[in-house]
C-alpha cells in the first residue's frame, strides 16, 4: 500500500518530472502508519469509456450526454462528458472492436460450433434476419439487412454457407433453424455440400406446433376459445380489470397462437383468477352481455373441468419447451421430453373431457417426435448419462450410431476405440464401471451431462464426442432472445438508428453479458498496472514508475482531504454496519495484481490546472530539491527494460494513468507535518 501512496505521489507531477525520493520515502511510512489511503485515479478516456459502456449495455439514447440534466450531473465532479457523435461513432467502434477481439478468441477456442439464424421485422418493418453461434454460449454474429432480398432458401444458404467457411466447416457440428419451408430447403441444398453437418429444425417450435395440431381438434377448440372470449371480454373493459387488481387477482393472459408458453400461461391466468371471476360475474355494474358470458363460463362446473384437464396436457408442453429454450444446451433431453408429453396424453382416462380425441392428440405427437428429432439427437440421449436406464428404440438406436461412427469417421479417429468404448459406458463395465460415477448424478442444473463427461472421463475420445454433441443448443430460442433485445435497442423512441448503429450495439451488448466482459476490462487494466507498478518498486526500493499524460492537454486528477469525504460520508451513513465496511474498504485496499473492484469508484476529486496554487507549491518542491532528476537517474536504468519491470512511462501509456481517485488525510495525524513540508498546508491543495 506505501508503494501504491509513493506512485501516485510521483503520478501528480507533470510530464513525467520526479519528486526527489527521500522525501516521498520520508512521507510514505509516516503517512502509512497515520492515514488511510487509497489513491485511485482515472483519466477522462476511462471515463468517456465506462461512460459510453454504460449508455451501451443500459440501451440509454446516444443523446443522454447532450442533455441538459444529464450535463449538469455530470458537471459536480467537473466532468465533460463526450457529445453525442463521439459516442455514436468512434466510441461504438472502439467498443466493438474490443468485444470482436474477445469474440474471436472464445470462438477459436471452442471445440465445436453451430449455426442459428432467423428472420424478423423491425420496428420500421423492414426485413432484419440474425445470425448467431453458440461456442456452447451464444455468441451474436451479426445482424443483416436483408434490403431488397427475398427470404429465398438460396439466399438463406448463403448466408450460412459464408459462416461456416468463415469459422472452419470441420469445426460446424449442426445448423440449426426454425421449421418455415425456405429454412427446410435451405438446410437440404447445404446438408449436400456439407454432409458431415447435421441440419435439424428448433426442437420448441416442433413442440409448439402440438398446440397447432390440437385446435384442429373440436374439443380442445371449444375450450379454447371459450378461454380466449372470457379473457378478451374482461380484458376489454376498463371497469373489469380495475376490479380484479382491487381483488388482488393476476392479469389475464392471451393466448397468441404463435407464441411459445402462451396457451398455458391464460389458462394459469384464468384458473388463478377462478374466485374473482366467479364474484365478478354477479357484480351488478358489468354489462349485460358480459354478464351472460361469465354466467355460462366461470359460473360453470364443466368449464372450470374442461379448463383444469387440458391445461394439464398443456403445461407438460410448456415444460418442455422451457426446458429446450435453456442456453444449457439440453440436447440429451430432446427424446425424454417427447417421453413426458407421451406419457401425460397417455394418462387420459374414461371420463376425461378429451377422452374421444386421445388417439387423434397421440397421433399428432408422433408425427411431431418424427419431425424434430433426427440422428444428433438420438446420439445425444445415448450419452447423456442420465439416460443410462433409458434405452431408444430398436431403429432409433441404430439411427445413432450410424450417426457416431460417421462422424468419427470424418474426424479420422478410431472407429473401433469409439465403439469398445461405447459399450462399456452404456453397459457400466470397464473404465466407466465404479457406481460413484453415477451417484453424482441427480440433477440436471447441479451437473450437467457434459460437464460429467469432461470431469470423469477427460482421457476418452468418446468423451470429446460426447461433449460436442451434447454443448449442441436444440433450439432457436437464442436467436429469439436476440429480437426481443433488438427491440429495446431499436425501439419507437429511436426509430431513426441505422442499421450499423444497431447492429453494433447488439453486439456489445449480447456478447459483452454473453462472455461476461462487461467491467472486467478495466478491472484486469487496473490490476495489471497496480502489479507491473508495484514489481518495479519492489525491486528497486528507489525504482519510480511515472505515467506520462496523453498529451500536453490531459487533465491529471488528485483528491481532496478525507476530512471533508469522512464528514460527507458520515451525513450520508448513518449505521454503524455500514461505517464499519466503510472502514474495511479503507484499510484493506488490494496491492499487488489484486483486481480492483470498484477503483473507479473514487469521489470528491478536483481537477488538478497547471496554473493553480497546487502548480507552484510543485514547483516549489522541484526548486528546493534541485538533484531529484540525477537521483533517479539510474534508479531508472536499474528497473530494466524487460519482463514486469518496465518502466510506466513506457508500458503504461493511456491505461497507466487511467486512475484516478483520493488521499485520506487525517490533520490531525504525525504524517500531516510531514505533508505539509511538502505541500505546504491542506488549503493549497483544494482549489
Amino acid at each position: 500500500m506505501g508503494q501504491i501512496f509513493q506512485s501516485s505521489v510521483l503520478n501528480v507531477t507533470q510530464n513525467s518530472e520526479k519528486f526527489p525520493m527521500s522525501v516521498v520515502n520520508k512521507c510514505d511510512w509516516m503517512f502509512l502508519e497515520s492515514c488511510k489511503i487509497q489513491f485511485f485515479l482515472t483519466s477522462k478516456t476511462k471515463k468517456d469509456q465506462f461512460l459510453a459502456r454504460a449508455i451501451y449495455m443500459s440501451n440509454a439514447p446516444f443523446s443522454l450526454v447532450n442533455d441538459k440534466y444529464w450535463k449538469e450531473f455530470f458537471r459536480i465532479d467537473g466532468y465533460t462528458p463526450p457529445d453525442r457523435h463521439q459516442i455514436a461513432g468512434p466510441m461504438l467502434d472502439e467498443e466493438f472492436r474490443k468485444v470482436e477481439s474477445s469474440v474471436s478468441s472464445k470462438v477459436a477456442q471452442a471445440r465445436s460450433l453451430s449455426i442459428m439464424l432467423d428472420g424478423w421485422s423491425n420496428i420500421n418493418q423492414k426485413s432484419i434476419i440474425n445470425l448467431l453461434l453458440t461456442t456452447p454460449e451464444p455468441i451474436f454474429v451479426k445482424s443483416i439487412d436483408t434490403k431488397l432480398n427475398s427470404h429465398t432458401a438460396s439466399y438463406l444458404a448463403g448466408i450460412l454457407r459464408e459462416c461456416i467457411l468463415e469459422n472452419g466447416e470441420e469445426k460446424i457440428i449442426s445448423i440449426i433453424l426454425d421449421n418455415a419451408s425456405a429454412n427446410v430447403s435451405a438446410m437440404k441444398i447445404l446438408s449436400k455440400e456439407f454432409p458431415q453437418i447435421q441440419m435439424h429444425g428448433c426442437i420448441c417450435h416442433v413442440i409448439n406446433l402440438l398446440i397447432v395440431d390440437f385446435r384442429k381438434l373440436e374439443k380442445v377448440a371449444t375450450i379454447l376459445n371459450e378461454a380466449k372470449e372470457v379473457v378478451i371480454s374482461v380484458k376489454a373493459c376498463h371497469f373489469t380489470k380495475g376490479y380484479l387488481d382491487e381483488m388482488g387477482g393476476e392479469s389475464l393472459k392471451l393466448f397468441v397462437p404463435t407464441r411459445w408458453l402462451s396457451a398455458g400461461n391464460m389458462f394459469r391466468s384464468l384458473i388463478s383468477n377462478k374466485k374473482h371471476l366467479q364474484a365478478l360475474a354477479i357484480e351488478d355494474r358489468i354489462s349485460p352481455k358480459l354478464k351472460e358470458l361469465l354466467l355460462k363460463t366461470v359460473l360453470n362446473d364443466s368449464f372450470w373441468k374442461q379448463i383444469i384437464e387440458l391445461n394439464k396436457i398443456i403445461q407438460a408442453i410448456n415444460t418442455a419447451v422451457r426446458s429446450m429454450e435453456s442456453n444449457s444446451c439440453p440436447m440429451g433431453e430432446c427424446v425424454n421430453t417427447f417421453s413426458d408429453i407421451e406419457k401425460t396424453i397417455e394418462d387420459i382416462g374414461i371420463g376425461h373431457s378429451l377422452w374421444d380425441e386421445k388417439g387423434y392428440m397421440q397421433n399428432f405427437l408422433l408425427k411431431r417426435r418424427e419431425m424434430g428429432l433426427k440422428p444428433l439427437h438420438f446420439a445425444a440421449h445415448l450419452l447423456n448419462p442420465y439416460n443410462i436406464e433409458k434405452p431408444l428404440q430398436p431403429e432409433e438406436h441404430q439411427v445413432a450410431m450410424k450417426f457416431l461412427i460417421s462422424r468419427a469417421q470424418y474426424e479420422k479417429a478410431d472407429v473401433a476405440m469409439l465403439l469398445s468404448e461405447f459399450a462399456q459406458f452404456r453397459s457400466r463395465e470397464g473404465a466407466y464401471a465404479d457406481n460413484h460415477y453415477y451417484a453424482v448424478l441427480t440433477n440436471h442444473q447441479v451437473l450437467t451431462p457434459r460437464t460429467w463427461w469432461k470431469t470423469f472421463f477427460p482421457w476418452s475420445y468418446l468423451s470429446k464426442m460426447a461433449v460436442k454433441i451434447l454443448e449442441t443448443p436444440p433450439s432457436t430460442a437464442a436467436v429469439e432472445r436476440s429480437f426481443s433485445l433488438q427491440k429495446n435497442i431499436h425501439s419507437i423512441v429511436r426509430n431513426r438508428l441505422d442499421h450499423q448503429k444497431v447492429h453494433k450495439s447488439m453486439y456489445v451488448k449480447i456478447n459483452s453479458m454473453a462472455l461476461d466482459l462487461e467491467g472486467k476490462s478495466h478491472n484486469i487494466a487496473v490490476a495489471a498496472n497496480f502489479s507491473t507498478h508495484n514489481q518495479a518498486l519492489e525491486n528497486s526500493n528507489e525504482a519510480a514508475s511515472i505515467a506520462q499524460p496523453d498529451n500536453e492537454d490531459s487533465c491529471w486528477f488528485i483528491g481532496e482531504m478525507s476530512e471533508s469525504y469522512d464528514q460527507n460520508y458520515a451525513s450520508n451513513n448513518n449505521s454503524d454496519e455500514e461505517a464499519e465496511e466503510y472502514e474495511e474498504s479503507v484499510n484493506n485496499i488490494p496491492v499487488n495484481g489484486a483486481v480492483l473492484e470498484d477503483a473507479d469508484d473514487s469521489d470528491d476529486f478536483i481537477e488538478y490546472n497547471p496554473e493553480s496554487r497546487v502548480a507552484e507549491i510543485i514547483g516549489k518542491v522541484r526548486k528546493d530539491y534541485p538533484n531529484y532528476e540525477a537521483t533517479l537517474e539510474s534508479t531508472n536504468e536499474d528497473s530494466g527494460q524487460d519482463g514486469d519491470n518496465i518502466p510506466m512511462n513506457e508500458t503504461m501509456q493511456g491505461d497507466a494513468d487511467d486512475i484516478d481517485g483520493f488521499i485520506e488525510y487525517d490533520p490531525e495525524s504525525p504524517g500531516a507535518d510531514i505533508y505539509e513540508e511538502i505541500w505546504g498546508g491542506t488549503d493549497n491543495l483544494v482549489e
